[in-house]
């Protein structure tokens, strides 16, 4: 408004200076100026005075120029000073979870093992308390069955994408007894941290493969599972008859190399049928439903699965952000679409002996399950095939699934070897985090300083050129219109400039 108010001065005074009284009197023009000039013109008249609407239009845009210029609004930096921490892989260094022992130690109570040159042995402490394989059960029940190509499976609250499926924990959350490091950088930025993104193993095909085979022997309360090559074999006594009622036996077995093993699930009566359905044999399901409904409770089904861990990981950059749209929310996502394949970093084992055996021994929770009441596949059951109402699953987390209870395994093993958290190490990473700045910091902004710089050279010009003039003593109130017109230029002119400007 004040500057405004001051090119309204000058175009006053620009106007009473122009000329002699006879250039005023003479020109007929000259009412219609000082009327543009104090706002009050027609239109057609303002058309006129473009010079002097214009630079009104560029004094009245200095304001709103000024507030968008200095209006705060987000940006991101992206700092390199971040190295979470993850397991290199490796084997305990104590007796503990997964560990090497010499000969002649005794072997760990419930353990599974491989034997090792030298006369070695690598033992996995399945029940062991906050082993990674005591994680199953818990994690399981944050796959995804309704649409795995969103997001394969949640823990703590992340939307884990199929691409990064079996990435360290530490990467995306913080638990007692695994690194801090992710809280951290969370605090130190006030939770504004947008993404991180670090080079971390993940598994990109399932190791759990499934087929209807092998055998099984029944007794009075005992089954005895065998694996279709004879090399596993699990028995279990049971509350239940297997002759009279729906009974289950299932565990696993270590075979070969380290991450290697077999897991073995044989059933009675309808568990026998709800395990075909988890195979997606429909068939079956159908012809010992029916068997089962009509008192015929001998029917069996036996499934193998051969579990191979050796082969199953690589290195991608995986991105951890924290303001990923989902379906229209804003949701916490881990995911490494696109060509995010990443050299080994460089502190990185080259022996993940120690995450290959537990990845293998990741499915000891959920086979243990019921073992010594009817054997059923509580949490298995959940997933492997689509509940309300019942059908076999089609979609799956890994692309390489063939059905449902193989992804779940499948799923549930990349879980496990994430909680993996041995020999940690420091690891290089990328994060961006929000901040705010003043500006919008584009390149277009710069075009908010014209409004003041033209207002400006419009005040310096009209103030030039009032200065150079021979007239300054001139006066308004002494021009002098013939008699018949004084009434009307004279009363225009004649107002002290000083009032003008309101």
């Amino acid at each position: 408004m004040f500057i405004t108010s001051q090119l309204c001065l000058l175009w006053l005074h620009e106007l009473a200076s122009k000329g002699s009284s006879e250039e005023v009197c003479d020109n007929a023009g000259l009412d219609s100026k000082w009327r543009v000039v104090l706002g009050v013109g027609s239109l057609s008249e303002r058309l006129k005075s473009l010079r002097v609407q214009l630079s009104y239009l560029v004094a009245g845009l200095i304001t709103a120029a000024i507030v968008a210029s200095v209006t705060p609004s987000i940006s991101t930096q992206k700092l390199h000073n971040y190295t979470p921490q993850v397991s290199s892989g490796t084997p305990y260094p104590l007796d503990f979870c997964a560990s090497i022992f010499s000969s002649g130690q005794p072997p760990i109570l419930g353990g599974y093992y491989w034997d090792l040159p030298g006369g070695k042995r690598m033992y996995v402490n399945a029940p062991g308390g906050g082993c990674p394989t005591r994680w199953a059960v818990r994690l399981a029940y944050g796959i995804n069955t309704a649409s795995p190509a969103e997001f394969a499976y949640t823990d703590s609250e992340v939307h884990v994408h199929a691409s990064a499926m079996g990435a360290p924990v530490t990467i995306y959350s913080w638990r007692p007894g695994y690194s801090s490091r992710l809280r951290d950088l969370m605090r130190a930025y006030n939770f504004e941290v947008i993404n991180t993104t670090q080079c971390v193993p993940v598994i990109r095909s399932n190791p759990i493969s499934c087929h209807a085979s092998g055998s099984l022997r029944v007794g009075a309360n005992n089954l005895t599972a065998i694996s279709d090559d004879g090399l596993c074999t699990i028995s279990a006594q049971l509350l239940a008859n297997p002759y009279t009622t729906n009974t289950m036996v299932k565990g696993l077995c270590t075979t070969g190399n380290v991450g290697q093993s077999k897991i073995i699930l044989g059933a009675t009566a309808m568990y026998a049928a709800w395990l075909a359905f988890s195979m997606g044999d429909q068939d079956n399901f159908d012809a010992i439903s029916t068997a089962v409904e009509n008192g015929n409770y001998s029917s069996r089904y036996v499934v193998t699965c051969d579990v191979d861990a050796t082969n199953v990981y690589t290195f991608r950059n995986v991105t951890f952000s924290t303001r990923t749209n989902l379906n229209g929310n804003t949701a916490l996502r881990l995911s490494a679409e696109g060509d995010s394949d990443c050299e080994r970093p460089m502190h990185y084992s080259t022996d993940t002996s120690g995450l290959l055996a537990e990845v293998a021994i990741s499915s000891w929770q959920l086979m243990s399950e019921n073992s010594a009441m009817d054997g059923w596949f509580d949490t298995v059951a959940n997933f492997a095939w689509n509940n309300g109402p019942h059908s076999i699953r089609t979609s799956f987390a890994f692309s390489n699934s063939r059905n449902g209870l193989e992804d779940v395994l499948g799923v549930t093993a990349a879980m496990v070897g994430a909680y993996m958290n041995s020999s940690t190490i420091a690891i290089p990473a990328t994060v961006v985090v929000a901040n705010m700045r003043v500006g919008s910091g584009y390149r277009y902004a710069v075009v908010f300083v014209l409004p003041p710089v033209l207002a400006a050279i419009a005040i310096g010009a009209l103030t030039w050129r009032l200065l150079r003039r021979n007239d300054r003593h001139f006066s308004p109130n002494s021009i002098k219109c013939p008699r018949h017109i004084r009434s009307t230029t004279h009363t225009v002119i004649g107002q002290d400039l000083g009032e003008a400007k309101y």
